[in-house]
C-alpha cells in the first residue's frame, strides 16, 4: 500500500530530524564536549538546547507517524485534510525547534509547538480509536 501524504509528511520532517541532529553533533565537534552537556556555563546550555531541540522531535516523531499512516491508509481524512495535518505538524515542529535552539527566541514558539503537538496527537487517536470501533474492531464491542 502506498501512503503517498505520510510518505512526504515523514519525508520532509525527517530532514528536519536529520539538520536538528547535525546542528548538534557539529556544535559538539566545535567545542569538544563529545558526552553530555559538560559545565553549566553558556556552552554546556547552548548544547543541552539543541540536543533538547533534536530530542523533542525524535521522540514524537514514530508516533505522529505511525498514527498518520494509520489514519491515511484507512481513508478517515481526505489528502487534502491530511495535508493541513502535516502542515501544521511540520509548521509547529519547526517553531518549537527554532525557539529551543536559540532560547532568546519567543517562548510563544515552544509552547505552540508543544500545546500544538499534544492536540494533534489526541485528536488522531480519538479519530483512529473511533474509527475502529465503528468497524468492529473490538475494545467496546459487545460479544
Amino acid at each position: 500500500m502506498v501512503l503517498p501524504v505520510t510518505a512526504t509528511y515523514a519525508g520532509a520532517t525527517g530532514i528536519v530530524l536529520v539538520f536538528l541532529a547535525m546542528n548538534t553533533a557539529l556544535f559538539r565537534l566545535s567545542t569538544g564536549r563529545h558526552y553530555g552537556t559538560g559545565k553549566d556555563d553558556t556552552t554546556g546550555k547552548t548544547l543541552l538546547y539543541r540536543s533538547r531541540a533534536h530530542g523533542n522531535l525524535q521522540e514524537v516523531f514514530a508516533i505522529f507517524f505511525g498514527l498518520f499512516a494509520l489514519i491515511e491508509a484507512n481513508g478517515i481524512l481526505t489528502t487534502e485534510q491530511l495535508q493541513i495535518l502535516g502542515t501544521v505538524f511540520l509548521v509547529i515542529r519547526l517553531g518549537h525547534a527554532f525557539q529551543l535552539t536559540e532560547p532568546s527566541r519567543p517562548v510563544i514558539l515552544r509552547f505552540v509547538g508543544f500545546l500544538g503537538t499534544t492536540f494533534l496527537l489526541a485528536a488522531m487517536s480519538a479519530m483512529l480509536l473511533y474509527h475502529g470501533v465503528q468497524a468492529g474492531g473490538g475494545l467496546l464491542q459487545k460479544a
